[in-house]
């Protein structure tokens, strides 16, 4: 009797399972909190300040592995004060003329802190998200002018600073 074989080539797919939620590179339980100035806060120009990238990787394959932001919670009085781009984690800040924060019943000279709590949802199904909070310290700042130029200090050493020339404004952001 004779030996019958046959060749077949044989596909698998894998598809990869929703089972892991997002997790947040940026902010984090270390590093959770950045710096603006008031004198950016209050700028004369409204708009909005870029503030933060909020940052979430998901050990998942393909859609289960896109990332969509949102606001999940802000600080009393300040929820429609922040926005962040679905896709890219910008955290912005509304800012102008009719702009204040205030840091709390010390009369105005202590800085203010605003929480913002952000979610992270993947695209899988069923969807899975996650939060991080965020504190944003509007930096109280003190003015001086020095020849052709207002310098802008902090008060609180934080790093956070601003220069003001006669045609220009320049506001630095320390993410720390």
């Amino acid at each position: 009797m004779r030996a019958r074989s046959d060749v077949t080539v044989v596909t698998v797919h894998v598809d990869d399972v929703n089972d892991n939620s997002p997790t947040f590179v940026f902010p984090n339980s270390v590093n959770n909190t950045v710096h603006v100035t008031s004198a950016a806060v209050s700028t004369t120009s409204p708009g909005h300040l870029l503030v933060a990238v909020c940052e979430a990787i998901d050990a998942d394959d393909g859609p289960n592995a896109r990332v969509a932001y949102e606001i999940a919670n802000a600080s009393s009085g300040s929820s429609d004060r922040f926005r962040i781009g679905r896709t890219s984690g910008r955290l912005t800040m509304r800012v102008g003329r009719a702009e204040s924060v205030s840091g709390g019943s010390g009369g105005g000279s202590e800085n203010a802190t605003l929480s913002v709590v952000v979610r992270a949802r993947d695209d899988g199904w069923p969807s899975r998200s996650t939060t991080a909070t965020l504190h944003v310290v509007v930096v109280n700042t003190a003015t001086v002018f020095e020849g052709d130029h207002w310098n802008v200090w902090s008060d609180s050493q934080a790093g956070a600073s601003s220069t003001h020339s006669k045609n220009r404004s320049i506001h630095v952001l320390c993410i720390q």
